[in-house]
């Protein structure tokens, strides 16, 4: 190849590389993104520090799906068992934790999280009669400062309805006051998402925010699902194995119905920038196969 033609190239590659670095373009692919830490099922834990999964075999059974996500990598499922349990247990740990935000932790710095997911067989219907919620993803988990600092993605219904499915980001549970407020998502499919959490420039400044895309809001970096207020964000809880995916959930109802409850999570990753169209991509069906009746639980 021409000398001049490989040098105008990487001349190119550099001025790209700085307006990345710089935050005045965004990645145009999955390929671009600096990603600081990303979930891989095919290595133990799915690649974090330590499986949360302390009831498995009581509560529910869990696999590795080979291929399962939607793209292409393999997913992580937690199949409830239905019937009664024990009511220490209605609210319990599932999925990794342990794991850090794979970067340096420095107030007024900004992260994108992103995630798939799918949750079948989540709510048994009914007025009034939820299923299985709670806090889905979390950053700045279990080290203290959690009122200022920990920043929590919830999968819920959507306040109205026992049927749905929603999620919602805010600092803490301060709810929409500090967060995006309630956003539905079709129940029983995959969802793709990503959320932006930018830690304020001081603990005490306010101008944090968080901004949330849901499946085809993941088009374009201007298109959120929904954005917060601004407000304090301190990252003083960040730093460490304080990152969670899978979460720390509850059931409403006890025994567990049948069919169970179905939760599968892949896709996990934490970056410097926003990835767009991160949800044009496509996996297999559900498979919303109940599990055998549990025989191991307590009285």
């Amino acid at each position: 190849m021409d000398r001049r033609k490989v040098l105008c190239r990487l001349g190119a590659l550099s001025r790209i590389l700085l307006l990345l670095s710089l935050g005045l373009i965004s990645a145009p692919s999955i390929g671009w993104a600096q990603v600081y830490f990303r979930m891989d099922c095919s290595r133990p834990f799915c690649n974090f520090p330590q499986n949360w999964n302390a009831q498995e075999g009581v509560l529910y059974n869990t696999s590795v799906v080979t291929g399962g996500c939607p793209d292409g990598t393999n997913s992580f499922r937690i199949a409830y068992r239905p019937g009664p349990y024990a009511p220490g247990i209605v609210q319990h740990y599932l999925g990794f934790a342990l794991q850090g935000v794979g970067t340096t932790v420095s107030q007024g710095m900004s992260l994108y999280i992103r995630w798939r997911s799918r949750l079948v067989n989540g709510f048994p219907g009914g007025a009034n009669n939820l299923g299985w919620a709670g806090k889905f993803i979390m950053v700045g988990d279990g080290a203290g400062n959690e009122d200022i600092s920990r920043v929590i993605i919830n999968q819920r219904d959507n306040g109205m309805t026992a049927e749905s499915s929603a999620f919602d980001l805010s600092r803490n549970i301060d709810g929409a006051v500090h967060g995006t407020g309630v956003i539905p998502v079709p129940t029983g499919q995959w969802v793709a998402g990503q959320a932006y959490i930018k830690s304020s420039s001081t603990a005490s400044a306010n101008d944090g925010q968080l901004k949330l895309w849901l499946n085809a809001a993941n088009a374009a970096l201007n298109t959120p699902s929904a954005s917060s207020p601004q407000f304090p964000l301190s990252v003083v809880s960040w730093a460490g194995g304080t990152t969670k995916f899978g979460g720390f959930m509850s059931l409403e109802q006890n025994p567990i119905w049948n069919p169970a409850p179905i939760v599968e999570i892949c896709g996990f990753e934490v970056g410097a920038q926003f990835v767009p169209n991160w949800h044009l991509t496509s996996g297999p069906p559900a498979d919303t196969t109940a599990p055998a009746p549990p025989t191991n639980l307590h009285n």
